[in-house]
């Protein structure tokens, strides 16, 4: 983890943001420092960098969309920080999601699955600055590579046995 961020992306609206997401995450092959490579669908844009007005993520944040470019520096730095994350309908922390912290309390949040080659591939799920709950965060547990790995062929073997009990 580092203290020393890099500077903000200053572009001049939301369709700019939008355009620069699409270019330099959607539409590139990025890779982590682990080598695993991370999808950017056009949706979690709207996830990602938009805050709750009252219920809904209904107001574009130009606080989350100025760190947009933190993501890459998060995703491929060695001295990132990786805890498992969070999953609120569970109450509970799943190592197959990954919460990268580089820039304190900047988070990007990933989640894991297995690709036809039973290879790790992750999907970009959102980042955002965690200042109320960044404490938290750090007393998750550790983020491992092995651990997803098991506990994803776990899960996938269970579907298996699942329908083999069906057919």
């Amino acid at each position: 983890m580092t203290t020393i961020e890099p500077p903000f992306l200053d572009l001049p609206d939301e369709k700019a943001y939008l355009e620069h997401f699409l270019t330099y995450y959607c539409r590139r092959v990025i890779k982590t420092h682990e080598g695993i490579r991370i999808f950017f669908q056009k949706d979690t844009f709207f996830h990602a960098f938009y805050e709750s007005n009252m219920s809904d993520k209904d107001q574009f944040s130009l606080r989350r969309a100025k760190r947009m470019d933190w993501i890459i520096h998060t995703l491929t730095d060695t001295t990132a920080c990786a805890f498992q994350g969070w999953v609120t309908k569970k109450k509970d922390y799943d190592p197959t999601r990954k919460t990268a912290v580089l820039y304190k309390p900047f988070v990007v949040i990933v989640g894991f699955s297995l690709n036809n080659n039973n290879l790790l591939k992750g999907n970009f799920i959102t980042c955002y600055p965690a200042d109320d709950s960044f404490i938290k965060i750090q007393r998750a547990p550790v983020w491992s590579r092995s651990e997803c790995i098991r506990v994803l062929k776990e899960k996938y073997q269970e579907q298996q046995d699942d329908d083999d009990d069906r057919g």
